[in-house]
């Protein structure tokens, strides 16, 4: 027969457990301790032994470390002669963000190089009921993508986003915004391959 009195234990929530005897209590009280400093471990441990996030990316971080990307070429008839340029940066940018690794000039453990191929502002016919026409810019880039580290992981791809807007309203008034929203979708769509082998 038990001849210590039930003890109740208060926790910071201001909930007290019941336990039976003081051995019971401080039992517990150190297995709690233990799954605590466990799952801490855990989470140090898998956060900082490679490249691996939320969005399921592949890199291995003790292998592949940086990443380059080369000029990028602009042979689109009509687009902004930046934009190759604006690309490129908006590249570096996201994957500098996203992944694990830093950035060199040349010769990364990842290499991207590419060209800008298509900048085409074409009509869209009105739907049923509609007057405006709507104008829809289109931007096409070519991609090569070389993994160092594991070659079946290249990539050679074109990849095309495009954006509608109305046609009472002039182009270069919001082209900027419209090419950062292209370009955020075809790099969205770049990096999945990339990195996440979607």
């Amino acid at each position: 027969m038990n001849n210590h009195p039930t003890k109740p234990i208060q926790f910071d929530n201001n909930v007290p457990i019941v336990i039976e005897n003081r051995a019971s209590a401080f039992l517990f009280k150190r297995m709690s301790h233990s799954i605590i400093y466990t799952l801490l471990l855990i989470i140090i441990l898998t956060g900082g032994s490679g490249c691996y996030s939320f969005r399921g990316l592949t890199i291995d971080c003790n292998t592949t470390k940086t990443f380059s990307i080369m000029p990028f070429d602009n042979n689109a008839p009509n687009s902004p002669a930046t934009l190759n340029q604006t690309f490129v940066e908006l590249l570096r940018d996201k994957v500098l963000s996203e992944t694990c690794l830093s950035s060199t000039r040349n010769e990364g453990d990842v290499q991207f190089s590419g060209e800008i191929v298509k900048y085409q502002v074409t009509s869209v016919a009105p739907t049923e009921g509609e007057t405006n026409t709507t104008q829809r810019l289109t931007i096409g880039v070519a991609i090569e993508y070389i993994n160092t580290t594991n070659e079946e992981e290249n990539i050679s791809k074109r990849y095309e986003w495009y954006e509608d807007y109305d046609s009472n309203v002039s182009l270069l008034s919001i082209q900027d915004e419209l090419i950062n929203t292209i370009s955020e979708q075809i790099l969205e769509n770049i990096f999945n391959d990339a990195f996440t082998n979607w």
